[in-house]
């Protein structure tokens, strides 16, 4: 015998799934910042993304890319001064990767200030980059996952060409 759910029942089991997604809050993240000494955006940004998820984030940490100018590699005497003059209580630390995860979880057309909010495996959550760093993280932190239904509506619109830019 086929067992066969009628539209009414999807629909309710959809509702059902929708609502208990949309109540759950935010996995478990840790967030990682990318910032660099000569970024004047960055000094304002990533101390209040770092406000922003206080609390908030499993982790935070703020990748130092470059030193004092684009062209010096990052160290920790520079890093520590950095903290310091940025006033956070995260920790700082010298990129020594060379940009590569900053490329692997943000992209490599994207500058900084800049930042992702991991799972606790390491996959990347939601890519945070520009001036609007603070706000994006924030907004991040603190609402709730969106609904299943209202994501599947979000991306069939941007596959008819109708979603917005």
């Amino acid at each position: 015998m086929r067992h066969v759910l009628s539209w009414a029942m999807l629909s309710l089991l959809l509702i059902g799934c929708d609502a208990q997604h949309a109540t759950s809050s935010r996995p478990e993240a840790e967030l990682v910042l990318f910032s660099a000494p000569w970024c004047e955006p960055c000094k304002r940004q990533i101390p209040a993304a770092v406000r922003a998820a206080d609390g908030k984030a499993s982790v935070t940490t703020v990748y130092v890319e470059t030193g004092t100018s684009p062209s010096q590699p990052p160290t920790e005497a520079s890093a520590a001064q950095y903290k310091e003059m940025l006033g956070i209580a995260v920790p700082v630390i010298p990129d020594v990767w060379h940009w590569k995860k900053f490329k692997q979880w943000v992209g490599k057309d994207l500058r900084v200030p800049a930042g992702v909010a991991l799972s606790k495996d390491g996959k990347v959550l939601q890519k945070f980059n520009g001036g609007h760093l603070a706000e994006e993280v924030g907004y991040f932190f603190s609402v709730p996952a969106k609904p299943i239904e209202r994501d599947r509506n979000v991306e069939e619109r941007n596959e008819a060409g109708t979603g917005h830019q």
